[in-house]
């Protein structure tokens, strides 16, 4: 192919040609904005919880630092008594099983 016979076909389809390099452009946008905006849709979500929403729940657990304390106290101060009723619970089970004629004997000091 001769240079003028190229520049005649590139002018005889030039209207194809601007077509078809159009629609490769928005493919390769789309695909583009395919892999890379839910990426930045992630990215602003975090700076903004990041920013806005964290410094503001922060202010609230500050508020609250009294209750949540108290509940953390309590809650800690019931670990002892669920202990305590597990052992008794197996205490129990062990004295209601086939050891409780010798734990009955052992408390009554007989041999």
């Amino acid at each position: 192919m001769t240079e003028e016979q190229l520049l005649a076909f590139l002018q005889d389809n030039k209207d194809d040609i601007a077509a078809s390099v159009k629609a490769k452009a928005i493919e390769a946008m789309t695909q583009d904005l395919k892999w890379h905006l839910p990426d930045a849709v992630t990215k602003a979500v975090a700076a903004f919880f990041e920013a806005e929403i964290v410094p503001e729940i922060q202010k609230h657990l500050a508020d609250q630092k009294g209750p949540i304390v108290a509940a953390s106290i309590k809650a800690a101060s019931q670990i002892g008594d669920k202990v305590a009723e597990a052992l008794v619970e197996k205490a129990v089970e062990s004295m209601s099983g086939y050891r409780s004629g010798e734990v009955i004997k052992a408390l009554m000091g007989v041999r």
